[in-house]
């Protein structure tokens, strides 16, 4: 995160002539890590006093391509397809017959953003950029290791049925492009998504009892190239 940070601050500082005017259609092409994770949970408040259930940082990825239309140098809309993979991992501390367990959610969706896009700073070769908006997910698959964790002699439903079918939520971030040619740029941004619906579809068992409420949150850093088709550039 204090790289990508640097890689940003140095965009914002080099204001040489702003002379880079790229309107019209764009299609770009996007991919990265992202730290992922389920917030809206208060574990130590359900979980048996004995147990403890911790949330550890999590990672995954995400991939995809944004349909971009500028209609004027400052303002734009995008909308696109995005694949990624969320989830969360915990961390039981269960007792001294059971030991510690860790357990696995990963979760599969495909998400299509819709967000308005504006221009806050434009060089001869750079430009820096904030985004906002909605967004809504369809899950594509879901996977966990939670039957073998829990103690009880019970049978869980599979993960397909324990884990809601979408999500839709709010979405904001930042980027930056440079220049490569007339028409393309190569583009780094941060993406932050925070989720409206509760990842699991029944109010969860056992030990994930406090995670009646989990919303799922994102952080995204991404590269990629935008292909620029309609814009004017001046060659200065």
């Amino acid at each position: 995160m204090k790289r990508s940070s640097l890689i940003l601050a140095f965009m914002m500082i080099m204001t040489l002539t702003p002379v880079f005017s790229q309107e019209g259609f764009r299609l770009a092409l996007r991919g990265g890590p992202q730290w992922i994770g389920f917030t809206g949970s208060d574990f130590r408040s359900t979980s048996p006093s004995e147990i403890v259930v911790r949330r550890d940082q999590t990672t995954g990825f995400q991939f995809g391509f944004d349909f971009e239309y500028y209609f004027t140098e400052r303002f734009g809309i995008a909308t696109g397809l995005i694949f990624s993979r969320q989830g969360q991992t915990y961390s039981l501390d269960l007792d001294d017959t059971w030991g510690d367990r860790t357990l696995d959610v990963r979760l599969m969706y495909a998400k299509i953003p819709f967000a308005v896009l504006y221009r806050i700073l434009q060089t001869s070769k750079t430009n820096l950029y904030l985004k906002a908006g909605l967004y809504a997910g369809y899950r594509t698959g879901a996977d966990d290791n939670y039957q073998d964790v829990i103690p009880e002699e019970i049978l869980l439903p599979g993960p397909e049925e324990r884990y809601s079918p979408g999500d839709f939520g709010f979405l904001a971030g930042i980027g930056a492009e440079i220049n490569l040619s007339r028409m393309l740029n190569l583009r780094i941004s941060i993406e932050a998504d925070r989720g409206l619906r509760n990842v699991f579809r029944n109010e969860p068992w056992g030990y994930l009892a406090g995670a009646a409420s989990a919303k799922n949150t994102t952080v995204t850093f991404s590269f990629g190239l935008v292909y620029l088709h309609g814009s004017c550039c001046d060659g200065n």
